[in-house]
């Protein structure tokens, strides 16, 4: 943490600290550079150590907040962006500072806003939202806090960008997101925006739970919804008017569908309402005159030029059209200039100025006293008329309430009621009806509740019972068993996270556990750790399946330690890393001994030892087989040539042979 006197960027004098988040903290600072040294606001990059998400989504994070701060900063109501810079190993942004109060401080110092307060205060956040979601940013952080009146001229201005995300309107009506990091607050955060799909509809979600507390007077964990539709119960808590209730009604319907799709057409619904329709429950005044004609500015705070200024008694509007239509007074549209203030008086609010010329010295004006006179008298008649029909209306109202409380509906009784005020003289008979109504109302209620959770119904049980009056007898037995249930809760969202894996069903049943209870307060630590971890695990599932690809066991195995110790992350890495465990062992294992060659020698023939074997003769069985007879194929053979005839010579006489040899 810096301290005081610390220089950042040699331009920036810490000057204290004054806020802390998620991702970091948040200083009070002097701009060294610039002259008179004026104050900025400087935020430093400081992550949780169990934030859970990488430093490069967190630096991702912060890098889009100074990115839409330069992008919007040029609206009169966004601050503008300084500097960003990063200086070591940390990272800084330095943002223009707004003297003012937040929406938080003025929320907390009155019960209920009147209404007429309230359309200006959503006129004023919904004209800036616009301009945000038209440069396709969606804040997702929209609560009082956030929220700052400026000091010098009373606008709202919104802060804090750590949230954004930049969208393009496709993508935003689609809900794609690229931002895994649940972002936002509780109760102000719709389910879409907790389940990591923020709409621009999630920003009108929180502008309207918004009004509802400027209206009720309630924190959003006082709220409760309809079991049977799970839309927000409010109004009987309200004085509001039917066309402002449908507005902010449409404005946080539990489905994104239902709400109005961007900051445009949730201001351009409202701007649409009448002046007669904004002004339906407002009072009417009717003249009374004073005469100042000697006090001075300090004594009366207005003006020295001694007019006559008018004195507002609150009478019926009958009477107020009536008065107005004798022209005893003609409303007007003027100023009443005092030193602290400057108060517009218009046909709207009908408070009557009547401004005289400064009476000349030693004079004295009959016929404007006389006048004057007249006004009075009627203003007084006017006063009793306006109290007797006011008694009337109060009397009706009680007998209407009645009536309704014999027809067991109660919330038709309760509204009936909270029309009287606590100085009428019905008062101590509406606040008995009141508590009458309510602890029937609260006795039924319980009943209904106990049979839900009998059927293990928790989260139901809980909406029923939990709202139900401390001023009714049924109360306390309501927080016994509201607690009991909640408990019940808690156990089955924590195993639909551990066991089941289902983040987005653990955490919206989470959120429904009242944070009164020692179940609400558990679940409200732990719904952080259950993101973080889940992000965490996440990315270190997908980091081990691409080392388990790419071979890389070691790395397959570090990744799988850091993803929670749950059943189900457990079980889900468990495959992985058995592979890479089994896979390392192996390549690990003490490789066989190696021996030396055998020395190559000239084969020796070795003859075997002659065995002499006795042969066996098995005759073999006689087998008939009958003989086949076979025709032999004809051969052709050439006939031998005829011998040629032999030579025999003829044979000799005798004589002959004879005679020669003899």
């Amino acid at each position: 943490m810096l301290t005081a006197q610390t220089n950042l960027a040699g331009r920036y004098q810490i000057v204290q600290a004054i806020g802390s988040g998620g991702f970091g903290q948040t200083y009070l600072a002097k701009d060294l550079h610039l002259p008179n040294h004026p104050l900025c606001v400087v935020k430093q990059f400081r992550p949780h150590p169990d934030q859970g998400a990488t430093i490069e989504k967190l630096l991702e994070l912060f890098d889009k907040e100074a990115k839409a701060l330069y992008n919007l900063g040029n609206h009169d109501c966004i601050p503008r962006l300084l500097a960003h810079f990063n200086e070591g190993s940390e990272f800084y942004l330095a943002q223009e500072y707004i003297e003012g109060h937040t929406l938080t401080d003025e929320l907390a110092s009155m019960t209920k806003m009147h209404e007429s307060h309230v359309i200006n205060l959503l006129k004023d956040i919904l004209e800036v939202l616009t301009f945000v979601h038209q440069n396709n940013v969606i804040h997702r952080d929209i609560k009082p806090s956030n929220l700052i009146r400026r000091k010098t001229d009373a606008k709202i201005v919104l802060i804090d960008f750590g949230a954004v995300k930049e969208v393009s309107r496709g993508k935003a009506q689609t809900g794609v997101t690229s931002v895994s990091i649940a972002i936002g607050s509780y109760g102000y955060m719709p389910d879409e925006q907790a389940a990591n799909k923020p709409r621009y509809a999630s920003d009108i979600y929180a502008v309207g739970k918004i009004a509802i507390q400027a209206l009720t007077g309630m924190r959003p964990d006082q709220m409760s919804d309809d079991p049977a539709t799970g839309e927000l119960v409010w109004k009987h808590h309200a004085q509001v008017s039917p066309q402002l209730g449908a507005v902010i009604d449409r404005m946080v319907r539990s489905h994104f569908r239902d709400r109005y799709a961007d900051a445009a057409e949730a201001l351009a619904a409202l701007q649409s309402l009448t002046s007669e329709d904004c002004n339906a429950n407002t009072s009417y005044f009717a003249p009374t005159v004073i005469s100042q004609p000697e006090q001075s500015p300090t004594q009366t705070g207005l003006s020295s030029n001694n007019d006559a200024v008018t004195v507002g008694i609150p009478i019926s509007p009958n009477v107020a059209r009536t008065v107005a239509a004798q022209n005893f007074v003609k409303p007007v549209k003027t100023e009443v200039v005092s030193s602290a203030a400057r108060t517009v008086i218009s046909d709207s609010n009908p408070t009557y100025v009547v401004t005289t010329k400064p009476p000349s010295v030693n004079s004295f004006n009959w016929n404007l006293w006389l006048s004057l006179a007249g006004i009075a008298s009627i203003g007084l008649a006017g006063f009793g008329a306006y109290a007797w029909m006011r008694d009337r209306d109060f009397q009706n109202a009680i007998a209407e309430a009645k009536s309704f409380q014999g027809k067991a509906n109660y919330d038709a009784c309760l509204d009936k009621l909270t029309l009287i005020p606590k100085d009428a003289a019905q008062a101590k008979e509406a606040k008995s009806l009141s508590i009458s109504c309510q602890s029937s109302q609260a006795k039924d209620k319980l009943i209904s509740a106990k049979g839900l959770a009998k059927d293990g119904k928790y989260q139901e049980a809980i909406a029923i019972a939990n709202p139900i009056s401390a001023e009714t007898p049924s109360h306390a037995e309501a927080q016994t068993e509201v607690s009991k249930w909640s408990d019940s809760l808690l156990v089955k969202a924590t195993d639909l996270y551990s066991k089941e894996g289902k983040l987005e069903q653990a955490v919206e049943m989470a959120q429904k556990i009242p944070a009164q209870t020692s179940a609400g307060k558990k679940a409200a630590d732990l719904i952080p750790k259950w993101q973080s971890a889940w992000t965490n695990s996440e990315a270190n599932y997908k980091e081990a399946t691409a080392a388990s690809k790419k071979e890389d066991w070691k790395k397959v195995v570090s990744a799988s330690k850091q993803v929670a110790d749950t059943p189900y992350w457990t079980q889900k890495v468990a495959p992985l890393r058995k592979q890479a465990e089994d896979k390392i062992a192996l390549l690990n294992a003490p490789a066989p001994p190696v021996s030396a060659p055998p020395v190559s020698q000239s084969p020796v023939y070795t003859a075997p030892d002659p065995v002499y074997r006795e042969p066996v003769y098995t005759a073999p069985d006689p087998v008939y087989r009958e003989p086949v007879y076979t025709s032999p194929d004809p051969v052709y053979r050439e006939p031998e040539p005829a011998p040629a005839p032999a030579y025999i010579p003829p044979p000799q006489p005798a004589s002959d042979c004879n005679a020669r040899h003899c």
